[in-house]
């Protein structure tokens, strides 16, 4: 069985500052989110599914959808 056409993976970034006392948790997560989608040439308006890691602040990966403003249909 192929999952091709229905799992896509868009781009990867790594976050620059290892200590960032001036930026919250879901900052964090924003911003490595924005560069993933950049290296992928996309923006925010092509995601429709958001996943993170267990340390997103609030409520994972919902809470940070809301922060960002993403529409999801996954």
């Amino acid at each position: 069985m192929s999952i091709k056409g229905k799992a896509y993976v868009a781009g990867a970034y790594e976050h620059p500052t290892r200590l960032a006392k001036d930026k919250s948790v879901a900052q964090l997560h924003a911003e490595s989110a924005l560069g993933a989608l950049r290296d992928a040439g996309l923006t925010k308006e092509d995601v429709d599914g958001y996943f993170c890691a267990g340390d997103a602040p609030g409520l994972g990966p919902l809470a940070m959808a809301d922060y960002m403003n993403l529409t999801l249909r996954h």
